[in-house]
């Protein structure tokens, strides 16, 4: 059977379930365009119109899936290099300190707390 010869309802369901089988939600508009297209560039016997649409099915699929990795890729470009001796456009070393020093830093920063706390409450 022709493709050409199918009426517009059997064409529909005929794509919808190439569709469907590929996973891809079906859309009218979707379809309309792939039947114009099938009519304008195929024969419209079942091989070519197979080839055709699992060709442009295919196509759709891997552009959804890219844009889904794309969509939580990024470019990082500026590492962070721990042994970075180059003087390039890559940032310089991570500054580093010890716990002890970052103990000391909170500790001095409640102290402080605690004074103002007390000022705060005796006016001294």
């Amino acid at each position: 059977m022709n493709f050409n010869d199918l009426i517009i309802k059997d064409q529909r369901t005929y794509i919808q379930n190439k569709m469907e089988l590929k996973g891809l939600s079906t859309n009218l508009f979707l379809i309309d365009y792939f039947i114009g297209s099938i009519l304008k560039n195929t024969l419209g016997d079942k091989l070519s119109v197979d080839t055709f649409l699992n060709t442009n099915l295919n196509t759709i699929l891997n552009d959804q899936r890219n844009i889904q990795l794309n969509a939580h890729s990024f470019v990082r470009t500026n590492p962070f290099l721990l042994n970075n001796s180059s003087q390039s456009y890559y940032s310089s070393l991570i500054p580093f300190k010890s716990d002890n020093a970052f103990i000391y830093e909170l500790q001095e920063e409640l102290n402080t707390m605690k004074e103002v706390k007390t000022i705060s409450e005796y006016g001294v």
